[in-house]
Parts: structure tokens; sequence; C-alpha cells
């Protein structure tokens, strides 16, 4: 059973900051997962992508009903090593879900959560807060588990293969008239 403890709010984000994009739901689109980045990197954050963020996995066999449905970004036990490996990742100041979806909840029990607890330790520790965690749709759950076991609180928003692709050209100035 989780210990109950005071939750913990994260800092805000600076220029230079790393974020990790990870996808542990559906797998993100790759053209649409490369202009959430881009804005990303003209806020001044240092964005990279975990390594199952484009991966595919088909839940079921190609057909009429089903089609080619990948609904998941590789494997729980790969998505889960993203999210862990990006938590407890020091240089990452946060970890940006890149969508949501389906599949989040599968991967909760491939987590460690002693070594996230004491990433999360570690980060609030360092003076700024403790780490973000950001996403939404079916990355509630991640928030949920977050919250309740590492005592963080987390950020409930777009996500760079989702609407924040599309702010790229409202960024740069582009699409403002009218």
């Amino acid at each position: 059973m989780p210990r109950t403890r005071q939750s913990r709010r994260y800092g805000r984000l600076r220029p230079g900051d790393r974020v990790a994009v990870i996808a542990p739901s559906g797998p993100a689109d790759p053209a649409r997962l490369e202009a959430g980045c881009a804005v990303l990197r003209d806020l001044g954050l240092d964005a990279v992508v975990g390594k199952h963020a484009l991966d595919r996995v088909n839940l079921g066999p190609p057909g009429p009903v089903r089609g080619d449905w990948h609904r998941l970004a590789g494997s729980d036990a790969g998505r889960a090593a993203d999210l862990q490996a990006a938590w407890c990742d020091p240089r990452v100041r946060a970890v940006v879900c890149a969508r949501g979806g389906y599949g989040a909840t599968r991967v909760l029990d491939h987590l460690d959560w002693d070594a996230l607890e004491a990433a999360a330790d570690a980060s609030a520790a360092s003076g700024r807060g403790p780490k973000i965690l950001h996403g939404s749709s079916d990355v509630t759950a991640l928030h949920a588990a977050f919250g309740t076991r590492l005592g963080v609180t987390t950020s409930f928003g777009p996500m760079p293969a989702g609407v924040i692709a599309d702010l790229g050209p409202a960024l740069a100035g582009e699409g403002a008239e009218g």
C-alpha cells in the first residue's frame, strides 16, 4: 500500500530544460510527433524522443473489422522502460507523453516504483521541485499513480503528437491574421 504524504508541486520549465517525449499508450504519427517536438524546441526546450515512441504493436490480426490497427507504441515492457528511463534520468526535467489513446494502465505493473520514488526525491531536492509528468487522455492513469505513489503533482494538457503539433504555425506568427 502506498504511503500517504503531502503532494510535491513541480517547478516551471526553463529554456534549455530537457523534455523526454515518450509514448506510454498509442504510437505517435512520426510527422505529428516531429511537429510537436519542433514546437517544444521553438520554446527553448531540449526535446528528446523515447526509444519506443514510434514503435507499433498490433493487438490483433488484420481483418475486415479491425484492419491493421496499431493501438500500442511497442510492448508494455518497452513503453514502461521508456517511462522509467526518462523519469530516472537526472538530465530530464519533464516527461511528456506524445499522445494518449489506450495502454497507459498496462505499463503500471512494469514500473519499479522504488526507483521512480528515489528519482522523484532527488529531483525535488534539486531546489526546482519534482520532475513534471505531462499528458492527457488515458495518461490520467499515470497521473493518478504518480500522485498516489510518488506524491507528485502532474500536468494534464495537450500532447506533442496532438494539439501541440498544430501550434507550430501559430507560434511562428503564421496564420495569425484573419
